[in-house]
């Protein structure tokens, strides 16, 4: 099987990606084809075939290097899989690599999607990548019932996988916390700064908490200051119990504006 994905960094997709390598990946004979970076992927116990992605402050300039990236992995495919099988399955994880996609639509591979977003921006690229996922998958695979529903996509062989948190991380969680120590419950979420990842319900949700000493939210985001600054921004007030705790040599922002908030981290390197 070749395993395909874009953003090697450290947010969810790749971690589950990261997790089905471990479960069901040959080392001897898969591959993972993925975009230069230091997440959680280069961890995985398997050969890794690199391929060029680079995001920039300018959005356009950031599309040209993601459609040029799709060029060249539809082409480095071409050529890693000239004397492998040619029924061999290209797991693509999110809608993203669509190059992937192509590539198995073309040489009569099948070709898995594993998607996770719900929505893409801009639109008209949403349009382009639903519509590639509708061509070439043979199977779909979503992390949630309603994720199905509200993506709108589905072919012959579509099912509902949950995401499921890492032996590594598990035990590392017991480890380091066992049982409750301490006379505060903190709930951490740890997400890209997007309104569909459910930001905005977390935050209510602190608000709802707001007179209640023993509860105490954290916020992790998986973008760089500028990024925090300018999602925050949007909020006139903050619930004064929304932390945030540095992860990863992460940066820290002050929030600003409204009610006395502490700070907000962000868990993205800035390299």
């Amino acid at each position: 099987m070749i395993f395909v994905h874009l953003l090697n960094d450290r947010s969810g997709s790749p971690r589950v990606l990261s997790s089905i390598i471990e479960a069901m990946a040959d080392p001897e004979l898969d591959l993972l084809f993925v975009a230069h970076g230091h997440g959680v992927l280069e961890s995985c116990d398997i050969e890794k075939v690199h391929y060029r992605y680079r995001r920039y402050e300018n959005r356009w300039r950031t599309l040209f290097s993601y459609i040029a990236s799709q060029v060249m992995l539809f082409l480095m495919l071409w050529k890693w899989t000239r004397s492998r099988p040619a029924t061999e399955k290209i797991y693509v994880n999110t809608a993203l690599p669509f190059g992937a996609a192509l590539f198995g639509r073309v040489t009569g591979r099948p070709v898995i999607y594993h998607l996770h977003e719900v929505s893409v921006t801009p639109r008209f690229l949403q349009i382009v990548l639903w519509g590639v996922v509708r061509l070439t998958a043979t199977e779909m695979r979503f992390v949630s019932h309603y994720h199905q529903k509200a993506t709108g996509l589905s072919c012959a062989t579509s099912r509902v996988i949950y995401n499921c948190i890492s032996q590594d991380l598990e035990s590392a969680a017991h480890e380091w916390c066992p049982t409750r120590r301490e006379s505060v419950f903190s709930v951490t979420m740890l997400s890209t700064l997007r309104d569909y990842k459910g930001i905005p319900e977390f935050i209510e949700l602190a608000r709802t908490f707001v007179d209640s000493e023993e509860i105490q939210f954290k916020l992790v985001a998986n973008d760089d200051s500028e990024s925090v600054a300018a999602y925050i921004s949007k909020y006139t007030t903050l619930p004064k119990k929304l932390g945030g705790t540095p992860a990863d040599g992460g940066s820290c922002t002050d929030i600003p504006g409204g009610e006395s908030c502490g700070e907000f981290f962000s868990a993205r390197r800035m390299d």
